[in-house]
């Protein structure tokens, strides 16, 4: 998965760099969590002791931008200190984000890939940035946003697993 993704982005990067328009964007996010765990959950029993936690999430976001077209990559892990995964890796990098946005005119633009969605104030649909994974969505977004009138449509398929693709017992 390391190499496919390393080579994807290698790929993109190039043909990126042949544009004579467009704007490349490298940035970084770095968040840590401490937690005192005193009967989370469940309440803890006389002979347990409380935990305390680090948390980390490390994230690298790669943004292009042109007139026509927008694409980011980002890519994430998240651990406990103390954590690792070197030998037999139970917690990949993961990809976080990856789509591409065609803008077909200024008002209409399609976006196709694992995206945030962030919506009002955030309460109901949004990207849980305070927790340490963040959510991302599979789906088309097709956008319109003219005179401030701004309405989205979104089509996603959600797959818990592959076993449609696998013979079952």
């Amino acid at each position: 998965m390391k190499k496919t993704l390393l080579g994807l982005f290698l790929i993109v990067s190039v043909s990126l760099f042949a544009q004579k328009q467009g704007e490349l964007i490298f940035s970084a996010n770095f968040k840590t969590i401490g937690e005192f765990r005193q009967g989370y959950k469940n309440i803890l029993s006389e002979n347990q002791e409380p935990a305390y936690v680090l948390s980390q999430r490390s994230r690298l976001i790669f943004d292009y931008k042109n007139p026509n077209f927008d694409l980011r990559f980002s890519i994430q892990d998240t651990r406990a200190w103390g954590e690792t995964f070197i030998i037999n890796s139970s917690k990949p990098l993961l990809l976080h984000e990856a789509w591409v946005k065609y803008k077909m005119n200024s008002a209409l633009s399609v976006t196709i890939g694992r995206q945030e969605l962030n919506y009002g104030d955030q309460r109901i649909i949004s990207s849980r940035n305070w927790s340490m994974q963040g959510a991302t969505h599979d789906l088309a977004l097709l956008s319109y946003a003219d005179y401030g009138f701004i309405i989205d449509l979104g089509l996603a398929y959600n797959a818990n697993s592959t076993s449609m693709l696998e013979a079952s017992p």
